[in-house]
Order: structure tokens, then sequence, then C-alpha cells
């Protein structure tokens, strides 16, 4: 017996403004076992067999469930609604028995490409092929489709989540045909590249298909346990602090090592509630924007800070001040550190965007028998940058910041963030593969860390 837990529908009537009474159907989660759990596979007109199910699923009941059982209408259960055929009262449960079958859901992906494309989704006018091999002889214009990954997310709530990626790839001799636009238009479609070959122009797009949820019902239903071994974790320490002073077009296209960096403090601001009361209660709270600004501390400056710092040289080593103030960027790593690496545990990678320093003061003082180096700091203020790419569908506010943990990113995409950041030596030097540090923008390093 496995555990359950998912959401049934109600068909509830409902009265509109004009009179007239209409159904709606009504969404409820439940827990509780599924009791009976068989599937069949059928062959059917597809390459791939339909799925035939014929399952019972024990609900703990509550009082909404007892007075409408007689409007369920379905269970949502492996990511599809089924009809719900029967229902019997085992109090405090209720027995739900569900019937059907659904299509293999890479024939359904099958049937929108093929909709797209317009042809027949099977037979030999069929030009949608999936991973054909390189035998078949096609029909132009044709998109071939093919299986990526199948990706899984572990999420805090204790869920696992389920997607599967196509690389789907138009190909036609027309470079302006409406294919491109329809597979454009799918949902979670996404542009790769293009190219051409055999003079025929090919579009590759790829598209997440099917995402199903599965409750992990032991991952939280555990003791809590306080300062395990390993667990005991505190930052500190700041170091390899990078500037980029902003170029034209918004971009931060040249880094220089920051030296004598000696502190780095982050003071957001704002996100402050304004409390709003209504029918003599307290109504709701409105947040106000959230700013972010900071110091930084060192024992000096790159010589490409000065114009961030109001400073214009105008012969070598000649600097006149209370000029414009230039915008930058700045990276700065943090060290983590726990019970058992100490400071070798990992580091925290901060990169911040819109900075604009304001006229700091400096003190000036006479050496003597207890000599001190000059401490400079620069309070700074930011201005969010735009992020354009959706995550998990959504659009993320504007940001001045984004923090990378060590311990749970990726290697290999930080390593190759780090080198955009820090820069490359060419391999030679005859080539010219070297990289130049920049800080790309938060919509290029979503793309780093998101690639497959």
């Amino acid at each position: 017996m496995s555990k359950f837990y998912g959401a049934i529908g109600y068909a509830v009537s409902t009265e509109g403004n004009s009179g007239v009474w209409r159904d709606e159907i009504r969404r409820l989660n439940y827990y509780g076992d599924v009791i009976r759990d068989t599937r069949q596979y059928q062959t059917g007109d597809g390459l791939n067999d339909n799925l035939n199910i014929s399952n019972q699923f024990s609900i703990l009941a509550d009082p909404y469930a007892y007075e409408n059982f007689h409007a369920m209408v379905y269970i949502e259960y492996m990511g599809t609604k089924w009809k719900i055929s029967n229902v019997e009262v085992q109090y405090p449960r209720l027995i739900l028995t569900v019937e059907g079958f659904i299509m293999n859901r890479r024939l359904m992906l099958h049937e929108q490409l093929c909709k797209a494309l317009g042809c027949p989704n099977r037979g030999i006018e069929c030009r949608v092929y999936f991973q054909p091999p390189s035998t078949v002889k096609m029909k132009y214009p044709a998109i071939v489709y093919a299986l990526m990954i199948f990706r899984i997310h572990l999420r805090m709530t204790g869920c696992i989540y389920l997607r599967k990626k196509y690389s789907v790839t138009v190909i036609d001799a027309d470079p302006d045909n409406q294919i491109v636009n329809n597979i454009a238009g799918m949902p979670t479609s996404r542009f790769n590249r293009y190219y051409t070959k055999d003079n025929l122009n090919h579009y590759v797009f790829e598209i997440f298909f099917f995402k199903e949820e599965i409750r992990l019902w032991e991952t939280n239903k555990k003791k809590l346990v306080w300062d395990k071994t390993g667990e005991r974790l505190y930052e500190t320490g700041v170091n390899q602090g990078v500037v980029y002073p902003i170029q034209a077009g918004g971009l931060y296209s040249m880094g220089y090592a920051w030296n004598g960096l000696s502190g780095v403090t982050e003071s957001p601001s704002g996100a402050e509630p304004s409390a709003i009361y209504a029918d003599n209660i307290k109504y709701l709270n409105l947040m106000s924007a959230e700013e972010f600004a900071g110091t930084i501390e060192a024992y000096m400056a790159p010589d490409e800070f000065a114009e961030c710092d109001g400073s214009k040289e105008i012969a070598p080593g000649v600097y006149a001040g209370q000029q414009n103030r230039k915008m930058f960027g700045l990276s700065y790593k943090t060290i983590l550190g726990n019970d058992v690496d100490s400071n070798d545990y990992g580091y925290k990678l901060h990169l911040v965007y819109g900075c604009l320093a304001s006229p700091s003061e400096k003190g000036y003082a006479t050496v003597n028998d207890s000599p001190e180096a000059i401490s400079l700091s620069w309070e700074f203020n930011t201005t969010p940058v735009e992020i354009t790419t959706l995550v998990e569908g959504k659009k993320l506010k504007p940001t001045a910041i984004l923090t990378f943990d060590s311990t749970k990113v990726d290697a290999g995409k930080l390593a190759k963030l780090e080198e955009i950041l820090y820069g490359k030596d060419p391999t030679g030097a005859s080539t010219d593969d070297g990289v130049a540090p920049r800080l790309p923008l938060p919509d290029e390093v979503i793309q780093i860390m998101t690639a497959e």
C-alpha cells in the first residue's frame, strides 16, 4: 500500500450575477492511501502503447467531502485527472474507484508537433520524426525531435518534480516559414540555435513537456537535531575583490583586481510594512520597495576606480576631483566554514550591480611611533538590473545582487562563471584564446546556471 496526496475536483453549482446557475470545479487536496494500483499497457494506433488503470484510493475525508461526495468528478494522480466512477463511505474514510486510460505522453507531444507542422500524426504523410535513424528518408518541411533529459528537482517541501525535455528541430528550405513561429509559441518552448546543412535551414528549440509531482512522505517526518557534526556553519573573511566600471550600453566589459580590500558591508533597507486597516481590523500589510546599499573598505583602490570615485585623470598621475561619478559592478568572495573543515568548507561568491559611490572622508595623520596605514571607505547605493529570463515560469523583480554558495552550486557551472569574472590567460604566446574579465548581467548568469 502506497501513500497518496493530491487534489479532488468537485462539480459545484454557483449562481451568477444574472441569476443563471452554472457548474464550476472546486479543487481540494487530501491525504490517503492507494489501496489498489493496477495498470495495463494496451496497444494503440501509435508507436507506443496506451496506459489503462483501475485504481482505488482511501482518503481521509473532511466534513465537506462527506457532504459533497456525490459531486466528486475526478482525482489527480500521476499528473493526470482521472474520472471517479464510484464512491464508498467507510467512516472516517471514503473509498474512491477510478478507471480509464491515458495516451502515451510522448505521443501527446507528437500530436502537438504534427498540428504545428500541419501534417497527419501517423502514416507515410506524417513528417514529424522521433529520433529517426540515419536510414530514414525525410520529407520537408519536417520536424525532428528527441528526448534530451529527464530532470529531477528535490524541493524543501519534500516533492520531486519530473520534467522531460525534448530537442525539437524544424527543417525547411524556406527560412521564413510559419512552422518556426508555431513551435516558438508553444508553452515552455525556448529557442536554442540556428544552422544550415545541405541547403536546409535548421531551427533548434528546447521544450519541457510534462511535469509530475511526487510526494515524498518520509522526507520531513523526522525529529529535529541541533548542532550536528559538519552542520555548525559560519561565514567570515572577504577576498578576491574585482571592480567593473560600467561601459556603453550598461555592460561591465572589463574587470580590475581590487588589492587591499579589507571589508564589504552589505546594507539592505526598505521592505518595511505599512499597515492598512478596514472593517475595524488589520486588513493587510503593504511592503515598501527594498533597496540595496553597502560600504567598501580597503587600503587602496585600483586606478580604474578613480572615475567611479568622482576623479578624472587629466595627465599621468594628475586627477581632478568633483567630477561625474561612474557606476560600477563589484564581485567578492567570503569564506564558508564549519566545525569539520574550518575555513576550507567552501565560499560564497557575491555579484553586485549598478553601484554608485558617495564622497567619502579621508583622514591623514603624521607618522608616529605607532604607524597605521590609512583605511579608506566608500559608501555606495545601487540601481537594480532588469531580469528578463523566466524562472519556473515567473518573472523575477530587478536585482542588484546575486549570491552563490559553492557547497550547493554545480562546480562546473561555477568554474565557467568564474572564468568570465576573472578572465583566463591564453594557452600560448601566439594564441588568441584568452578571456578578458567582465561581469555578466543576471540573464547571462541564469543561463549559465540553468544550462544542462
